[in-house]
């Protein structure tokens, strides 16, 4: 559970962390797909969902009854029928194409980074930290079992020069070291270390 506090250029915004007034006990969670996933799996077969592990739709097919789904799973196929379909695979999603929803593409000048980290002390109080730097958006979310996720929102004019994958490890690492709120997160020792 995570509350935001937010170091901006005018200072630091570190308010009682309620969202909304009325609703005190509000708050984020911040969880990493390796935890979500097999908690929504689980979740999902209690409540009596068939779950189909390891499966892909190769065929959808519509009618006034709903949906005809062609699955395969590496063994062979099969067909299911639907009352509904969510394409959850992505931005380039091959559901979406399958069902015949059109693609809309915009230009974007910025960049998304982030990496996972263990060991990395984060704010005692277990804030998400929301760092404003001059264009850019600098995160930190806390995680479960030691984890510390960083993300960064840049131009993608600025990251495109980070050579390699190791290269672009270490200029994102040393990127969140030399933040000049840095110490206000309480970072400047475990980002570069």
């Amino acid at each position: 559970r995570t509350k935001a506090i937010f170091v901006t250029p005018g200072g630091l915004v570190d308010g009682p962390g309620n969202y909304l007034p009325e609703q005190q006990d509000l708050f984020a969670l911040n969880l990493e797909r390796r935890v979500l996933d097999p908690a929504l799996r689980t979740a999902a077969r209690e409540h009596g969902v068939r779950f189909l592990d390891g499966t892909g739709v190769e065929r959808v097919d519509q009618d006034d009854a709903g949906f005809s789904l062609e699955t395969s799973d590496g063994t062979g196929s099969r067909r299911y029928r639907a009352r509904l379909v969510v394409a959850a695979d992505g931005r380039r999603s091959r559901l979406a194409r399958l069902l015949g929803n059109p693609t809309e593409e915009h230009p974007n000048d910025r960049a998304a980074l982030f990496c996972y980290f263990s060991g990395i002390k984060t704010r005692q109080d277990d804030r998400s930290v929301f760092i404003m730097n001059d264009r850019d958006l600098a995160c930190v979310y806390p995680l479960v079992r030691d984890r510390t996720q960083f993300v960064l929102f840049a131009e993608k004019s600025k990251v495109e020069g980070w050579p390699g994958t190791d290269g672009r490890l270490q200029e994102f690492v040393k990127y969140f070291g030399e933040l000049p709120d840095a110490r206000a997160v309480r970072l400047e020792e475990d980002v570069v270390a």
